[in-house]
């Protein structure tokens, strides 16, 4: 659907519990039946005017250019029963290289995710899942022989719940689990997580649907100083808050219009392709995502669709 996320509703943009908020209880009802789903892309990309500014002291002011390929492929099955319970796995595989005057990199990273679904009562689902994932870092550099390597390790685990209050409303709630890991302390440092969700989704008529997520996050971070290596060891705790607003209304058979929000949002656009993944890891370059969209059905096979989104970042990439 060319990244459009807002007014296309295809089985992965739909506002419910599992596609908005990505609550384990709400996968049953995602979609009837059971369906097998996979997919395979490569983006290839030329970039040009990076700055070498970041390190001044090793090479001099001046512009270069970066080459890259993006390869991701992946495979999902759901399963479900009677209205019953529901199971579902996915398995993910990416792979990067970028290519530059001063550096070469390369990222793989495999994952696997696992969800499981079981209805308590006519109103009420409980669910569980579970993710691991695994990133891995070459970097190389064309005019010296030091080479350096990274490896991530990270695992996710949730339970929820999710009720039907009435037909046009459900609410759900999600406990979940983070633990993460690395051999660059210096770099990126070990951390755990945990936090609780509350979530609504409201659909009225079958015109309007809303959805709205609200998260309270602990985090504990084990850290050094970033050029002490051996340094001593210091244990901080952090406390977020985000909040999710999706929406879609439908003003005609034909026209939809629709609006999203989030206040506390991952944002790795401002750095270098190179570096976006490994800068997503840190967890401090965050900021507020808006966006707004419609789409118009002009028969059966045709339908167009157009999406204005912004992203603000407190802290942009200095280049």
């Amino acid at each position: 659907m060319g990244d459009l996320s807002i007014v296309i509703e295809d089985e992965s943009n739909m506002i419910n519990l599992w596609d908005f908020a990505c609550n384990p209880a709400g996968f049953l009802e995602d979609e009837k039946g059971s369906v097998i789903r996979g997919d395979f892309d490569w983006d290839v990309y030329r970039i040009r005017n990076l700055l070498e500014n970041e390190y001044p002291s090793f090479f001099p002011q001046s512009k270069y250019k970066a080459t890259g390929d993006l390869y991701r492929n992946w495979v999902s099955l759901g399963y479900r029963k009677d209205d019953a319970f529901a199971l579902g796995m996915e398995g993910n595989y990416g792979f990067r290289k970028t290519e530059s005057k001063h550096y070469r990199n390369e990222w793989t990273s495999p994952r696997i995710s696992l969800v499981w679904t079981q209805r308590l009562n006519r109103l009420t689902c409980f669910g569980a899942s579970m993710e691991y994932l695994e990133d891995k870092w070459d970097f190389r550099y064309p005019d010296s022989e030091y080479r350096d390597k990274a490896r991530f390790k990270d695992f996710k685990s949730e339970v929820a719940l999710a009720r039907k209050l009435s037909p046009e409303v459900i609410v759900g709630a999600v406990l979940g689990y983070n633990s993460f890991k690395s051999d660059r302390e210096t770099v990126i440092p070990n951390s755990y997580a945990i936090w609780l969700s509350g979530q609504t989704m409201v659909a009225i008529d079958d015109k309007l649907k809303l959805g709205l997520e609200t998260t309270f996050k602990f985090n504990r971070v084990d850290f050094r100083h970033p050029y002490y290596e051996y340094g001593e060891q210091k244990k901080e705790n952090y406390y977020y808050s985000s909040l999710r607003f999706k929406g879609i209304y439908d003003l005609t058979t034909r026209l939809k219009v629709g609006l999203f929000f989030s206040d506390n949002e991952p944002l790795v656009g401002f750095y270098y392709p190179v570096d976006a993944l490994f800068f997503l890891w840190s967890g401090e370059y965050r900021g507020r995502h808006f966006g707004a969209g419609c789409s118009y059905q002009f028969n059966e096979r045709l339908l167009v669709a157009l999406e204005y989104h912004l992203r603000d970042s407190s802290k942009p990439d200095i280049a």
